[in-house]
């Protein structure tokens, strides 16, 4: 499943709690492979939009710049005609049965995570010991023991997920360990 909704004003939860629920339900989603989620927070009783929906986009804000999250999506903004839902809808097809009740939901906001399938590099050099596995962000996703024997040459890129990087490492390097 691509989409996962989450509903954090379940309980009607003070906002720290409902910031908590957020952060809770991106990790798990993240672990899970879900690229978007649906976050419900609802509009407030006061009807000019409540706490809790305006801690969440703010949370949603810093993430954004923080790169921990792609981008996010307020309710009001998604809907038939609008690019982001048109992109959404043909990347998330379960989109389509809820499109009448998200079209400018004030009570919801969406959260897409960034892509799992970046640009990988693998890389070594004859002079270190290790192999390492860098994102597209520069960011190391893991280094390996290269065994002894192993002859390393110039850094090699690689189009890779972090999966398929390893299953290419235990292939290709006979006993390497990942620190």
């Amino acid at each position: 499943m691509k989409v996962r909704t989450v509903n954090i004003k379940d309980g009607l939860p003070l906002v720290e709690e409902g910031k908590q629920r957020l952060a809770s339900a991106l990790a798990r989603a993240r672990c899970d492979g879900v690229e978007l989620i649906r976050v419900i927070h609802g509009w407030g009783s006061s009807g000019t939009g409540g706490r809790l929906g305006k801690a969440c986009r703010r949370q949603c804000e810093r993430w954004v710049q923080d790169k921990v999250i792609a981008r996010y999506c307020p309710g009001e903004e998604y809907g038939k005609g609008r690019l982001v839902t048109q992109e959404w809808i043909r990347r998330y097809p379960e989109l389509k049965r809820s499109i009448l009740t998200d079209t400018e939901n004030h009570g919801i906001t969406f959260v897409e995570l960034p892509s799992r399938k970046k640009v990988l590099k693998v890389a070594a050099t004859s002079s270190s010991p290790s192999i390492n596995i860098i994102l597209g962000d520069g960011d190391v996703a893991a280094t390996f023991n290269a065994p002894p024997a192993t002859k390393v040459g110039n850094p090699k890129v690689v189009r890779l997920t972090p999966p398929k990087a390893r299953k290419l490492l235990r292939k290709t390097v006979k006993g390497f360990e990942e620190l």
